[in-house]
């Protein structure tokens, strides 16, 4: 009944597809644990009574629209510190530090930063003299490796190549900062920083049919391990573009 009650807050009608997890029912069920309001995403998931079960998928939808808004003023935030504080000609990893900074959405607004400015990003969120960060990667640079070079000035860390979290105290900030961008000098030279978009395979237009889509919907769930595939055509400009998303944002 939960699941039955979030797809209709949702507006999602039909199959469930991976991307419909990934972008629309993750984030609505994800987003009450980042605001400290877990248990409403576990009664809901638990409910037996469907007309319950969508008072609690109305509140979750709600929460979700606080953590947008909360992750939007912590985004604006981290790129006002951005610009004053990193250098990016020559710093290789982005570290930033503030107290207006919301735990529970840093991951999210690391991540993005990862992938606009293809730098390893590591936000830390500070209360009482004290910081938890949330990090996120780029290819060939191993977070968990590059804290631990820099341990001495961490109280615990944890995590993997592409995500990792840590505990620092406030006055650690700075050295932690000039540790690990000299981690970052000796790994990821200028031509690392260069995104690179992996191609399959050219597909030219007369070949973009429905049959070539639902073709590719047998390979699903795409996800880690095996991931949607990405085609190139070629001698297209672009005629027009537009907006979309509720405040114009996509």
């Amino acid at each position: 009944p939960g699941l039955v009650a979030l797809n209709a807050v949702a507006g999602l009608n039909g199959n469930i597809d991976t991307r419909s997890v990934a972008f629309t029912l993750g984030p609505r069920l994800n987003a009450a644990g980042r605001l400290g309001k877990a248990d409403v995403c576990l009664h809901l998931l638990t409910a037996t009574d469907l007309s319950e079960a969508k008072k609690m998928a109305r509140s979750l939808d709600d929460i979700n629209q606080e953590r947008q808004e909360v992750q939007k003023w912590t985004q604006e935030e981290a790129e006002y510190l951005l610009d004053r504080e990193v250098d990016l000609e020559n710093d290789k990893v982005i570290v930033l530090a503030s107290e207006n900074f919301h735990m529970g959405v840093i991951g999210i607004v690391a991540s993005r930063f990862s992938q606009t400015y293809y730098r390893p990003t590591v936000l830390i969120a500070l209360k009482d003299k004290k910081g938890k960060g949330s990090a996120r990667s780029i290819p060939r640079f191993n977070l968990f490796k590059a804290f631990t070079e820099c341990s001495e000035y961490l109280i615990q860390y944890g995590g993997h190549a592409y995500a990792a979290g840590l505990n620092i105290e406030e006055s650690q900030v700075e050295a932690f900062r000039k540790a690990i961008n000299q981690v970052g000098q000796r790994i990821l030279g200028d031509e690392v920083l260069i995104p690179e978009i992996n191609i399959d395979a050219i597909l030219p237009l007369e070949d973009i049919t429905l049959k070539t889509l639902k073709d590719i919907q047998t390979l699903e769930p795409f996800g880690q391990g095996n991931p949607l595939p990405v085609f190139m055509t070629e001698g297209v400009s672009v005629h027009d573009l537009h907006y979309m998303g509720r405040e114009g944002q996509h």
